[in-house]
């Protein structure tokens, strides 16, 4: 499960500080990491790489002395950050050209942005998947154009369905949201409908007093 000290679902701690050092070496590294390797790091889109440096690399204290190569100032912090977040960019480039079946995308609909579901596989066959199993939730004139797909992650299909088991709570509340609008909208149409009769019955009782 991601942490702020690690972001990936499926890498050690140790894995992770590897990889995370050879892109930090960048040319004079020996053991390159692959796309996949990044991709696994959870570092997609620079998320988690301000909370990873800021746990593995403590800001020391104002009256500290700083321990080589544990401890970083808070400028420190920074330039790191924004290093390992241009590494990461770069090494991973366009994703939708990563043929991999690890990869996890956060699919949504482009009308609403809500999170439909998340879907392990490349770019197309992974928006393939969710269109076959969820486009047909969104209404009959939904075209597999109308999902875009975030890459989050490369865990698999196991982080892929981690991750939709979270989403049951979220589409839960969003259904309590939705019955609670309903209620009150039904509500609002009863009260409507007795004014209504109300008014039809004090017109009617009024004519007949005219005649």
């Amino acid at each position: 499960m991601a942490t702020r000290r690690n972001p990936s679902w499926n890498l050690s701690d140790e894995r992770l500080d590897d990889i995370v050092d050879q892109l930090l070496l960048h040319r004079y590294s020996k053991r390159p990491p692959s796309v996949l390797d990044v991709v696994r790091t959870g570092f997609i889109g620079g998320e988690g790489i301000r909370a990873y440096v800021e746990t593995r690399w403590p800001e020391r204290g104002r009256y500290s002395s700083t321990i080589k190569g544990v401890n970083l100032s808070g400028a420190g912090q920074t330039m790191r950050s924004n290093k390992l977040a241009e590494r990461v960019r770069k090494c991973i480039g366009n994703d939708r050209q990563i043929a991999s079946n690890e990869l996890v995308w956060m699919v949504r609909n482009t009308r609403t942005y809500d999170v439909i579901c998340y879907a392990s596989g490349t770019y197309d066959g992974a928006r393939s998947w969710a269109f076959t199993l969820f486009g047909w939730t969104l209404g009959p004139e939904t075209k597999i154009t109308d999902l875009t797909l975030a890459l989050v992650g490369g865990g698999g299909a196991q982080e892929a369905a981690i991750r939709n088991m979270s989403q049951i709570g979220v589409i839960q509340k969003r259904r309590e949201a939705q019955v609670a609008e309903i209620e009150k909208h039904q509500a609002r149409l009863e009260a409507t409908d007795i004014l209504l009769s109300t008014i039809t019955t004090a017109a009617a009782f009024a004519q007949g007093h005219a005649d």
